[in-house]
């Protein structure tokens, strides 16, 4: 009876019920760790160290006397967030910890329920993968619901759902790959996955220009399984809709840009809903609902204001309300109201509960799931503190050292993008490397922004080599290549088309999906040559100094670097001589 009280409570709430006594705290415990990483940072922080707990336990000599917890709290998890359990680690340990992790929850014969991982930035690829390596997979193999967008390629991940995983209600994921024989290669496990599962399933494939007739091929033995069907971005010109009309079991269908014969098949009779991706950019979807006793009452399923999984309901936080106390009366008090409320009909606190204890200073405190910015804040702080100790007893001379001068040799000119740390893709360390980014890694004759940052590294820092670095699958890249409206920054793009236009008959000769990747390699090219152009880098050259400029462009999916074989060393490599700067002419 208890477990079926508690059963949707707040986050707020089960820590109330803990409070109870020892039958309602062994009742809501499973309740409260079954999704240990699926909330806050410091609720995630928080677990992590009760799980490394757990882990030194097990290091330690059988002969030494341990204190035990009073539960074995890995046993009780049944959702995994991927995302979050990484965000808890440095990079430099998160691979051998993730492992430590998994090796354990492997070993307490866990079977997840819920997997979810979100986008997790480019340096976490090694580590994204961890999961789907052969000796984690009876930890997954009894998943209900699984949601994963991230910038990785998903060939391996599809494996390994397809090979693992039979009993999957819903499924969310971007297939998107810039590999066509990768995402092919996803496609076909997409089919085999799709296969083997035992329930209706809940589908929303996302992959922008993905080959829609490929996927609408795999459909074709499993139309019937399909409960909720969303399939964003695809390309999926010249295909054929007629297999919607034997989809018997769809309740929902939603659609991006839906072609006319689909319109025709389901009606006119649809919803439209609008997903904000990002300052400038939004996902626009149609959908069509089907009278069939659905028992999801939201209207769009995938998009839900609160998550929407049928076999594992998800504990919902509440804002933070503090309740500091050690008094006796008031925590008597307020327990006594915990029970009162949990049998009339579960309601949160009244108002007047509110405003007699949530102003109050107490002492008795408790995490509830909320987290303040300043929070997150702080723990940057932290992360700071932490590594200069370690720098600092590593090498105590270090920061003195460093805070006389910088000698680099080498500038580096790249994309403001997060994903592309130069100090970090290159491993070097402070002050070895000059760096300045900007959108799109460009390198503009009249920015002067660009022309200082050049300037004081030629003349003042004498650096030996300047790299001009972009990335495939650059945004500003992408931006540049279509005639939407982005903002000022169409201005500052303005420069990429130029470069397209001067290149048109190569890119547009070349397969669609590879002109973005050859338009960021002819893009830095040209900023190789505009800096080689600059009579800051020429003065340089007729005094006789050693300076060399190159191009490169990193690839977000593996971390490699490719050099694009663009080395100017001197004036007989510039494009064209009428850049050459006579002697003299720079003051």
């Amino acid at each position: 009876v208890i477990t079926k009280i508690i059963k949707d409570f707040s986050a707020r709430d089960l820590h109330s019920a803990l409070l109870v006594n020892r039958e309602w705290c062994r009742a809501t415990v499973p309740t409260y760790w079954k999704a240990p990483f699926s909330f806050t940072m410091k609720r995630s922080t928080t677990a992590l160290k009760v799980y490394e707990s757990f882990l030194e336990t097990a290091e330690k000599s059988t002969q030494q006397t341990v204190q035990k917890p009073v539960f074995d709290y890995p046993l009780f998890i049944k959702e995994l967030n991927y995302t979050n359990l990484l965000a808890c680690f440095e990079t430099w340990e998160r691979a051998r910890k993730v492992e430590a992790i998994l090796q354990m929850l492997t070993k307490y014969e866990i079977r997840l329920k819920t997997f979810i991982m979100d986008n997790t930035g480019a340096n976490n690829e090694r580590v994204y993968g961890l999961w789907t390596t052969p000796c984690y997979a009876s930890m997954f193999s009894s998943l209900n619901y699984v949601e994963i967008h991230t910038p990785f390629p998903k060939n391996n991940v599809m494996k390994a759902l397809a090979k693992n995983c039979t009993e999957l209600s819903h499924l969310d994921i971007n297939l998107h790959d810039t590999s066509v024989p990768r995402a092919e290669e996803s496609i076909n496990h997409l089919k085999e996955l799709l296969s083997a599962q035992t329930r209706p399933l809940n589908l929303r494939l996302v992959f922008p220009n993905g080959s829609g007739r490929s996927l609408l091929e795999t459909f074709q033995s499993r139309l019937e399984s399909f409960k909720r069907l969303e399939l964003v971005k695809w390309n999926f010109n010249g295909c054929d809709w007629e297999w919607l009309k034997r989809c018997s079991n769809l309740v929902e269908f939603a659609i991006t840009s839906p072609p006319p014969q689909v319109s025709g098949i389901l009606g006119t009779k649809k919803e439209s809903y609008r997903l904000k991706i990002s300052k400038n950019s939004k996902i626009s979807t149609e959908h069509w609902h089907f009278d069939k006793n659905d028992e999801i009452p939201s209207k769009f399923y995938f998009h839900s204001d609160k998550p929407l999984m049928e076999s594992q309901p998800p504990i919902i936080t509440q804002p933070r309300v503090s309740r500091r106390t050690n008094d006796p009366k008031k925590l008597q008090y307020i327990r006594a109201n915990v029970v009162r409320r949990m049998f009339k009909e579960f309601d949160y606190y009244s108002s007047e509960d509110e405003f007699n204890y949530s102003s109050s200073n107490y002492d008795y405190d408790y995490d509830d799931g909320y987290e303040e910015s300043f929070e997150n804040l702080q723990r940057l702080l932290d992360n700071n503190k932490a590594w200069a100790k370690s720098i600092t007893e590593t090498k105590p001379e270090f920061f003195t050292t460093t805070a006389k001068a910088q000698h680099p040799k080498i500038a580096w000119f790249g994309c403001s993008d997060s994903r592309v740390p130069a100090e970090t893709v290159v491993q070097l360390g402070p002050g070895e490397i000059f760096v300045h980014r900007n959108i799109a890694n460009q390198f503009n004759h009249a920015d002067l922004n660009s022309l200082s940052v050049l300037q004081y590294a030629v003349d003042h820092l004498k650096v030996e080599h300047i790299i001009v670095c972009g990335h495939y699958g650059c945004g500003g890249v992408l931006a540049a290549m279509s005639n939407d409206q982005h903002g000022l920054v169409d201005h500052w793009l303005r420069n990429i088309k130029d470069v397209y236009k001067s290149n048109k008959s190569t890119i547009e000769s070349s397969a669609p999906e590879k002109r973005s990747n050859l338009l960021v390699e002819l893009n830095v090219k040209q900023q190789v040559y505009n800096i080689a152009a600059t009579n800051i880098v020429q003065s340089a050259w007729a005094a006789g100094r050693k300076l060399e400029i190159h191009g490169w462009a990193y690839r977000l999916d593996n971390g490699i670097l490719n050099d694009l074989k663009v080395d100017i060393k001197g004036e007989k490599d510039l494009s064209d001589q009428i850049y050459k700067v006579l002697p003299g002419s720079h003051a």
